[in-house]
């Protein structure tokens, strides 16, 4: 085999340098998959969080987070509607409530992870109306109006 005498070395350091380079390539690779990893749970996670819808009562400001708190990723507007729907009782609610929500992204700011609540600014009928069942469980948090300035 003359051509293993005459090359042998170049071939050795060639099969050496290819070696290297795979086991870095590998090592970037797992880095890569592992980062990717991380990077599904922690959207997996951040879709698990509940978010909390909060009433604002037009009139005094006060305000109230309803007892349920949907998880990130089943709240869509046709849920989060529903939820307000049942939250009502028998009279209707009135949907028009979204659409301050819808306007200033703060829906999709929601979805996206860089809100964990909602905000609904509704009349102080509805207030009473949505926070009737609430208080009668003693549940939800009720907060004060802030005061003024604030």
């Amino acid at each position: 085999m003359w051509i293993l005498d005459q090359y042998g070395d170049r071939l050795g350091n060639i099969s050496d340098l290819l070696g290297v380079l795979t086991a870095l390539f590998a090592l970037f690779a797992w880095q890569k998959a592992r980062s990717i990893r991380n990077a599904q749970k922690d959207e997996i996670e951040r879709h698990a969080e509940p978010i909390r819808l909060v009433l604002v009562c037009e009139g005094d400001r006060r305000q109230h987070t309803l007892g349920y708190r949907p998880r990130r990723d089943q709240a869509t507007r046709n849920e989060v509607l529903g939820i307000l729907g049942m939250y009502s009782g028998e009279s209707r609610f009135d949907s028009s409530h979204l659409v301050p929500i819808l306007e200033n992204r703060e829906f999709d700011r929601m979805i996206a992870g860089e809100s964990s609540e909602l905000r609904f600014t509704v009349s102080v009928a509805d207030y009473e109306r949505l926070t009737q069942r609430d208080r009668a469980l003693g549940k939800g948090a009720a907060a004060p109006a802030p005061a003024p300035g604030n």
